[in-house]
């Protein structure tokens, strides 16, 4: 996962001011109808931008009124934002019962952040950063969760303690 980039440094450090960064997220679930590929800030005469992913691959992300706030800096293993979709409930409620319908809510979206230098599209300076969304909750503008690096093994042993396996733990809960 590359995390800085040369065409980072060169945004922060030596773009001209009419260079801006688009931030964009794809959302997935194997029960979804579809990926999502959600922009926050395109081109303003656009509704639609094609945004490409590296290698020749592009995406058509949609606009989406969207706040991105990060927990922490992206070196860190605990890297997170909050997301704050403002979809109006049509689209992650529906998404939603579709999870629950077909029985899988054990398994957690994935989010992938990416971003992109405005004069520059063909492929992101930062990411694709994997995460998760974790809590899912709707507001009165739309869905809002909290984006989380995947657990990959919280106990280090490849074990998972559960009370029903190790009835001691119950003391410690």
């Amino acid at each position: 996962m590359r995390i800085w980039s040369m065409s980072e440094h060169d945004f922060f450090f030596k773009a001209r001011r009419s260079v801006s960064r688009i931030e964009g997220l794809e959302i997935s679930h194997p029960s979804f109808s579809r990926s999502f590929f959600l922009v926050r800030n395109p081109n303003p005469w656009m509704k639609r931008q094609a945004l490409g992913h590296g290698g020749g691959v592009v995406r058509e992300y949609e606009y989406l009124p969207m706040r991105l706030q990060p927990k922490d800096t992206r070196g860190d293993l605990d890297f997170g934002m909050r997301v704050d979709l403002g979809d109006l409930g049509e689209m992650i409620p529906d998404e939603l019962q579709r999870v629950i319908d077909a029985g899988t809510s054990h398994i957690k979206p994935a989010v992938i952040y990416r971003a992109w230098r405005s004069d520059k599209l063909s492929e992101p300076m930062i990411g694709p950063i994997v995460l998760q969304a974790d809590e899912i909750s709707r507001t009165r503008d739309g869905s809002s969760f909290e984006a989380v690096a995947p657990y990959l093994n919280l106990t280090r042993t490849g074990e998972a303690y559960t009370v029903d396996r190790f009835s001691m733990l119950r003391g410690f809960l």
